[in-house]
């Protein structure tokens, strides 16, 4: 969806489990828009439930579950094997189609995303009146 400096910014719909894996240099982040995810961890599990993030820290093995359709929004520095180091099937190539951005300045607009998605009361131009 977008890069911010170092970082790939993505949004995902989950559905099933996914493999057990880990990333060693990177903590992971979660939030999630629509729906529930379990993240496993051997220690336990934890559910994240709309308007809330998780942040997987680097090292520890997890593993994703969504009971249904989840729409969730992950942050990570670009490049990260989705899989970590377990490989697989599962494993989804790197897509370098947004390094662009590192060279260009870029305005997001407001307008291209529902209001609510986010948590937003009221548009810019709701604020700058």
């Amino acid at each position: 969806m977008a890069r911010l400096n170092d970082y790939g910014i993505k949004v995902v719909k989950l559905e099933g489990e996914f493999v057990w894996h880990k990333h060693d240099a990177t903590d992971e982040l979660f939030f999630v828009v629509e729906g529930e995810l379990t993240i496993r961890m051997r220690d336990g599990d934890v559910r994240v439930r709309p308007g809330q993030l998780f942040v997987v820290p680097r090292g520890v093995e997890h593993c994703l579950v969504a009971e249904g359709e989840v729409h969730a929004m992950l942050i990570e520095p670009a490049g990260v094997q989705n899989t970590g180091g377990a490989g697989g099937p599962l494993t989804a190539e790197y897509d370098d189609s947004l390094a662009w951005q590192e060279e260009a300045s870029r305005c997001f607009c407001p307008d291209a995303i529902p209001v609510g998605l986010l948590g937003f009361e009221h548009r810019v131009e709701d604020v700058a009146a």
